[in-house]
């Protein structure tokens, strides 16, 4: 309820959530309006239909479950070290967004009759205050890999971003990660690439004209 009320009421309905311990003590609300506008759904390579969205802050527990429904190897390509446990304060801020200068957008099934279940991530930070720049990274479930999420993720993200007036992003990908590496180089961005310790650091800056609105369908 927090999350749909007006925002200049978040706050307080929060710190009365937390006097009454229905919430964690350092839980977060977004005093952003949450974009619905991006609210789409999606078709996959072998014809099933998935949802995008916007992350929402009451997502912790879905993010806890996906994170723990990856392969080890998957958990390394993404963090480029091995991760054993997603902590709640990870994942506090993984739901800090403002959709703006942070954004995160999640893919759920829409099987009928049964409980979404999230099977993609992707999102954006901007970390330097005032920088246009923004990191991206994105990790999809072992047995949806494959079918054309990180693509769409990426121009999803890419669509967002350049409608908040980011120029571009940065990413570090593995050397051996190549379907990572395809995602960035067949984006339509201008990358540039330095390898350092087995991973490639790019850049990767929007091109000039052709703004696309956020949401819009697949070219």
């Amino acid at each position: 309820l927090i999350s749909i009320a007006h925002p200049d009421f978040r706050g307080e309905l929060l710190d009365a959530a937390k006097a009454r311990r229905y919430v964690f003590a350092d839980q977060v609300a977004s005093a952003a309006e949450y974009p619905r506008a991006l609210e789409q759904t999606f078709r996959v390579r072998d014809g099933r239909t998935v949802a995008i969205r916007p992350i929402r802050p009451t997502d912790e527990e879905r993010l806890q479950r996906f994170f723990y429904n990856l392969s080890d190897e998957t958990v390394y390509r993404r963090f480029l070290h091995p991760v054993k446990q997603s902590g709640h304060g990870e994942r506090l801020r993984d739901l800090d967004v403002d959709y703006a200068t942070r954004m995160a957008f999640m893919v759920e099934t829409t099987d009928d009759g049964r409980e979404p279940e999230l099977v993609a991530v992707g999102r954006y930070d901007v970390d330097t205050p005032g920088g246009d720049i923004a990191e991206v990274a994105f990790v999809v479930r072992d047995d949806w890999q494959g079918q054309g999420l990180g693509s769409r993720l990426m121009q999803l993200l890419t669509e967002v971003a350049r409608s908040r007036g980011l120029a571009g992003f940065s990413a570090s990908v593995l050397a051996g990660n190549r379907a990572m590496m395809d995602i960035f180089l067949k984006s339509g961005l201008q990358v540039k690439s330095t390898m350092e310790r087995g991973v490639y650091e790019l850049v990767m800056t929007f091109p000039e004209g052709g703004d696309q609105e956020p949401g819009s369908p697949a070219a």
